[in-house]
């Protein structure tokens, strides 16, 4: 993208003179009705002192030359002139006022005697209405130029011409008054020019950051569709792919090839990892994260972090170290353990000696909870960078084992989300800290645990799975088969409906895609289903979309949510949970 000066051309004079035009014309009223009002107040002075014939006709002259100015005014409003004819307009209107300040100069010109007060009123009123034109007409220099050499040029030949010291001092002022009048105006005119460029200068430069603000949401908008698009896509294989290799983990168990499944369960744990940062990235995208915060004790999110990380560390030959914290806090304990995992894989995947400290330390009513390492860390320069999305310091070749660069911009989301700050403090060469700044919890708030259930559900338990994916289908059946379910597996609704009417299979659960075919959703399926066996039957939605859109709709169901690629575990107590939801 090119840099904002790059888009800010030099204003073109054409530009400026149309301002400037436009300018003379919104001012042309006011000067119109001041120069009227000046022409009465020197008939009315020199009524008695001057040919009363002379007069009118000087008055009716004024009143011809307002006429003109008016029409030149009224032309000017119905054309709406562009750049190309402004300075016709311009010069039109310029040669009116040059004949009004020639009245003025044939005023002084022909009602000049000898009379010292006469000579007062004309010097007074030429003066003035020269003086103040240069405000008006500075906008159009020639304007200004023809009528104010029009108005005092007559008037200082009289002086001339009538000879003695006296007036020819008068004379001669008369003219330096001119001439100072003329720079000044000059001077105005050059300000003007300067503060009309740098306004246009400022529209152009705000509409180049209009543009390139649509050009970013654009790309914005187009990076999440992609994402959407591929995310949908890879993991539709992806959860065929972990059905089928619950299926081989059970039915190779205790078998020589049985390693190799547990090979492919964990590649297939990193690529759902993968996939789950860019949906994690999207659910924040979209806004349907909804926190549920409540008390709790951190010692339990802690003491996980501690498990999890502890041989990835011991690997890599880094000391981990958790300090005990015996406080409460309030949060969503899943969201906030989101933050504090990323942050700790980032400290273990960055980090090459030494060791990770996490801890806790109580700042007033909120408790800090920090993860320090001896990594390389970040130059002040980059620490704002490195919670955008994809932004990835010292990845160049995009190593997958270094992630996807979305670890930070997720724990930037949710912090916001929680409105939790994030703060980071960090040593080039020496380490860095995050801290999450959370507030304390109450004890006696927590709620209360309920008992988990002692029997499997899902033994004998009827499942109706829709889903337009041949593949996962086919695993579906044979997983839950595994699991003593019974299973009917539909590509639609339809097909749905046609293996309830004609097995009487009435089932206990429904899981359901989000997308099928023809456009049609898991969340219609569901409710014809339901219409059909006339009964609320527990149902859940998958889904392999990340489209803030999709997302947003999907949850609005008010099904309970999953996405896919779904583990056998997760699989399992969502059945669990839904097929005890129907039981009386």
């Amino acid at each position: 993208m090119k840099p904002l000066a790059a888009q800010t051309p030099a204003v073109p004079a054409d530009a400026v003179l149309e301002e400037r035009v436009a300018l003379l014309y919104r001012q042309a009223p006011a000067g119109l009705l001041s120069n009227l009002a000046a022409a009465l107040v020197l008939v009315l002075l020199l009524w008695g002192r001057a040919p009363l014939a002379w007069l009118l006709a000087w008055l009716g002259v004024v009143l011809l030359q307002a006429l003109a100015r008016g029409l030149c005014i009224l032309g000017y409003r119905r054309a709406r002139p562009d750049r190309r004819e402004a300075a016709a307009w311009g010069w039109r209107i310029a040669w009116v006022y040059g004949l009004g300040g020639l009245l003025w100069g044939i005023a002084g010109f022909v009602f000049f005697s000898g009379d010292p007060a006469v000579i007062g009123f004309l010097v007074m009123l030429i003066a003035g209405v020269t003086a103040v034109s240069i405000g008006s007409l500075s906008a159009f220099y020639p304007a200004y130029l023809m009528f104010s050499v029009g108005a005092i040029g007559p008037f200082a030949l009289r002086l001339a011409l009538e000879g003695g010291a006296i007036l020819l001092g008068m004379g001669a002022i008369t003219l330096v008054f001119l001439l100072l009048n003329l720079l000044n105006g000059r001077n105005i005119l050059r300000s003007l020019e300067k503060a009309i460029r740098l306004r246009i200068e400022n529209q152009e430069l705000a509409a180049a950051l209009r543009r390139q603000k649509e050009i970013a949401e654009e790309a914005s908008h187009a990076k999440t569709r992609f994402l959407a698009a591929a995310s949908h896509d890879l993991r539709q294989p992806v959860y065929a792919l972990q059905l089928l290799t619950d299926i081989l983990d059970h039915d190779l168990a205790g078998t020589p090839h049985h390693p190799v499944v547990g090979s492919i369960k964990s590649a297939g744990r990193g690529l759902e990892d993968l996939l789950n940062s860019l949906l994690d990235f999207s659910r924040i995208d979209a806004a349907v994260i909804q926190p549920e915060l409540r008390s709790f004790p951190i010692s339990a999110v802690l003491g996980r972090l501690g498990k999890e990380f502890a041989q990835q560390a011991a690997a890599k030959g880094l000391r981990l170290e958790v300090m005990p914290c015996r406080l409460w806090v309030r949060s969503d304990p899943i969201l906030l353990e989101r933050i504090l995992r990323n942050l700790a894989a980032n400290a273990v995947r960055y980090t090459s000696a030494g060791g990770i400290v996490i801890g806790c330390r109580r700042r007033g009513e909120r408790l800090l909870l920090q993860v320090w390492d001896s990594g390389p860390g970040i130059p002040s320069h980059l620490q704002r960078e490195i919670f955008r999305e994809f932004y990835q310091l010292g990845n160049p070749e995009r190593d997958r084992a270094k992630g996807l660069g979305l670890g930070l911009a997720i724990v930037d989301g949710l912090a916001r989300l929680l409105d939790h700050p994030i703060t980071l403090a960090s040593w080039p060469g020496k380490g860095s800290v995050f801290a999450v700044s959370v507030p304390l919890g109450s004890v006696a708030a927590a709620p209360e645990v309920a008992a988990p259930a002692a029997l499997d559900p899902l033994k004998g338990a009827s499942i109706l799975v829709i889903d337009d994916d041949a593949l996962i289908l086919q695993a579906m059946r044979q997983l839950l088969a595994q699991w003593g379910s019974q299973v009917i597996a539909a590509e639609s609704a339809e097909d749905a409906l046609r293996s309830l009417a004609a097995g009487g299979f009435r089932p206990q659960a429904v899981l359901a895609d989000y997308r099928l075919r023809g456009g049609a959703t898991g969340v219609e399926a569901i409710r014809q289903v339901r219409q059909a066996v006339g009964a609320p039957i527990p149902a859940a939605i998958v889904t392999g979309d990340t489209a803030p859109d999709r997302l947003r709709e999907a949850k609005a169901s008010g099904f309970p949510l999953l996405h896919k690629p779904i583990n056998g575990g997760k699989l399992r107590t969502l059945l669990s949970y839904l097929v005890t939801q129907g039981e009386p």
